[in-house]
């Protein structure tokens, strides 16, 4: 189940932790300490703030707003939200085809052990975070017979601010694994996802 934190403006309209004042519109901001943060233009009363959470992740998600519901943290900024309907051979075909027109897709496989699609399924470069590693290392380890590619979760950093108050998690992980990717790319790496790890795992 996805972990969402929600910002947005609160019942009095005044600034409240995380949240921001005057939000226009809904939209996915990025990712704190494992969790999606969202920023929601309703106000958390009366359920409004997670209707309107469960519509945007709904959208993004491509699924009817009725398969979203919120199911821990109603009335706290930090949730955790049921998403049905992700159709993993919906998935799988997207890969084949993206396979067909070589495209590599570089994706979350896993965080926190939570699994993720479509990282977890074949055909995919698969990514997990790794706090020991700098934005400039990586590294390929073996899960259960699958090359998981490992990258920092932090983003490029930003002067005056902590990383720690940074924004940070594991699509930040894809980021920098999506670029160790290219530099295989570059040096001439076949391309296919097993041809790319192996390269990456064995690098000239």
């Amino acid at each position: 189940m996805p972990k969402v934190h929600q910002t947005g403006t609160n019942g009095s309209g005044r600034r409240g932790r995380g949240a921001r004042r005057r939000v226009r519109r809904g939209a996915v901001v990025g990712e704190r300490d494992g969790a999606v943060v969202i920023r929601v233009t309703a106000p958390p009363v009366d359920g409004k703030a997670n209707d309107a959470l469960c519509r945007l992740i709904a959208k993004k998600a491509g699924v009817a707003p009725s398969r979203v519901r919120v199911i821990r943290g109603h009335t706290a900024r930090d949730k955790a939200v049921d998403v049905e309907g992700v159709d993993a051979a919906a998935l799988r075909a997207a890969l084949a085809t993206a396979a067909g027109h070589h495209l590599i897709v570089v994706a979350a496989r896993a965080d926190e052990g939570v699994p993720y699609l479509p990282g977890c399924l074949p055909g995919v470069i698969p990514v997990e975070v790794d706090w020991t590693c700098s934005r400039r290392d990586y590294r390929v380890v073996s899960i259960d017979g699958v090359d998981v590619l490992r990258a920092s979760g932090l983003p490029r950093e930003i002067p005056g601010v902590p990383p720690e108050k940074n924004l940070h998690g594991v699509s930040f992980a894809v980021a920098n694994a999506t670029g160790f990717v290219a530099r295989a790319l570059e040096q001439g790496a076949d391309r296919s996802p097993t041809a790319i790890l192996s390269s990456l795992k064995n690098p000239t």
